[in-house]
C-alpha cells in the first residue's frame, strides 16, 4: 500500500502515523497569536496567574481554604441580601 514518493516518504509516514510534525507549519504561524496582540497577552496573562494560584495553594493551603471560605461567606451574603 505504501507509494515510492521519494526522499519525504519516511517524513510524510512518521507524520501521518503520529498527526504531528516537527516545528511549526505555515497553518500553526498563521492561527497563532502574534506577540502583543490582546488574545496573545490575554492567553498568557490568565496561564500566569492560574499557575501563580495553583503554587500558592500549593505552597499555603490553609491560607489558600480560608480565602475560598470566606469568598463564599461573602457572596452568599451578598445574594442572601439581594433577595430580601
Amino acid at each position: 500500500m505504501e507509494e515510492n514518493i521519494g526522499s519525504a516518504g519516511p517524513a510524510l509516514a512518521a507524520h501521518s502515523k503520529d498527526g504531528s510534525a516537527p516545528g511549526q507549519t505555515a497553518a500553526s504561524e498563521a492561527t497563532a497569536p502574534k506577540p502583543g496582540s490582546p488574545s496573545c497577552s490575554m492567553s498568557d496573562t490568565f496561564n500566569k496567574m492560574t499557575s501563580e494560584a495553583c503554587d500558592f495553594a500549593r505552597q499555603q493551603p490553609l491560607t489558600a481554604a480560608a480565602i475560598v471560605g470566606a469568598t463564599g461567606v461573602l457572596i452568599g451574603l451578598l445574594l442572601g441580601r439581594r433577595s430580601a
